[in-house]
């Protein structure tokens, strides 16, 4: 249940609602954070394939139905709706986490040209699981411990003679520190990845986001944790 300016909201409600929309494939409604008025209502949309729609016309259909005070005030269109490995909506539990709660903010960087026996070497220095990898000033991948045991033994070397761009991890997949923990968990599946790099308003990295972070905040609540994305 959501508590909006003192008013009782119920999400399954809400999405009964939204759902009936010709072009909506899938909704979660929950409920984030807000200074005034307690909660807001966030609707999190999934659109049938091949359909299009703005924020205006699934708003109108909602004022069309609800009471104004269930009408979602945020609405966020995404491709899929993060799940647990049983299939339940994660959403509900990470929505109201910000990446930047959960995020590790040692941040190291390594050189493109380096070789994986030195970055190896460098990760046990500093304590760290991955790197980003760099060309000059610019991110351009991401490698991790498990780059280097695993690509590097799989192509029978010791990692001298292997650079990082050879076994890094490439586009780049960011996400913002505002962003909230499902969609986070949303780009791991999507992308296939584990860690993400985190980044502020000004595009700098700040962070790095792993599955594992959000597994250890949500392991102690009564949910199905993921163990996979």
């Amino acid at each position: 249940m959501i508590i909006a300016s003192g008013f009782k909201v119920f999400p399954r409600e809400v999405e009964e609602v939204i759902h009936q929309h010709p072009k909506v494939k899938e909704v979660v409604v929950v409920g984030i954070p807000d200074p005034v008025r307690g909660e807001n209502v966030k609707a999190f949309v999934v659109l049938k394939d091949g359909e299009n729609a703005t924020v205006e016309e699934i708003e109108g259909h909602c004022r069309r139905n609800l009471a104004a005070f269930k009408v979602p005030r945020v609405f966020e269109f995404v491709e899929e709706i993060p799940r647990t490995a049983s299939g339940k909506a994660l959403n509900r539990m990470l929505a109201k986490v910000k990446v930047k709660d959960l995020m590790e903010k040692s941040v190291k960087s390594i050189d493109r040209r380096t070789s994986a026996f030195e970055a190896g070497k460098y990760m046990k220095e500093a304590n760290v699981g991955s790197l980003i990898v760099t060309d000059g000033d610019t991110p351009i991948g991401i490698v991790t411990l498990r780059d280097i045991l695993y690509k590097v033994i799989s192509i029978g070397s010791l990692g001298k003679d292997v650079s990082l761009s050879s076994i890094m991890s490439t586009p780049l997949v960011t996400i913002d520190a505002e962003e909230d923990i499902a969609k986070a968990a949303a780009i791991m599946r999507q992308w296939g990845v584990w860690r993400l790099p985190v980044k502020n308003g000004d595009g700098q990295i700040i962070g790095i986001l792993s599955g594992t972070d959000i597994f250890r905040a949500f392991a102690g609540r009564k949910m199905d944790v993921p163990t996979s994305f």
